[in-house]
């Protein structure tokens, strides 16, 4: 395992490295372990096919290919949002556009569980 690797793993958001035709070249656990994954979704390396999954388990899975799959995100820089997951999380997702010398070099896609605020009041 690389330092690179070793050190992707110790956090607890998933990250997502893609290359200029967004196939993955480098996730870490949490990732997977986000949105239980299966191995073979992975090593298909399409992000398409990551994100697919993800829409499976997003409380509008409609909405969710629209923005994120189908809507062109590629052409931003940059993007966020929070998603909705049908089991009551929040997911906070995000992808960053890479460039070296003015060329786009790949994207990174960061992942998080939002909290869950803490009940207010009580009997």
């Amino acid at each position: 395992m690389s330092l690179v690797e070793a050190v992707l793993n110790t956090m607890p958001e998933g990250v997502v490295a893609t290359d200029p035709s967004g196939q993955i070249v480098r996730s870490n656990d949490s990732f997977q372990r986000l949105f239980a994954l299966p191995d073979e979704v992975l090593a298909s390396r399409p992000m398409t096919a990551c994100l697919e999954r993800v829409s499976v388990l997003a409380a509008a899975p409609a909405a969710y290919r629209r923005e994120w799959i189908y809507a062109g995100i590629a052409e931003r820089d940059e993007y966020a949002a929070v998603v909705p997951l049908a089991d009551g999380r929040k997911i906070e997702q995000m992808m960053q556009v890479r460039r070296a010398n003015g060329a786009i070099v790949g994207r990174v896609w960061m992942f998080s569980e939002m909290p869950v605020p803490a009940a207010v009041g009580g009997v």
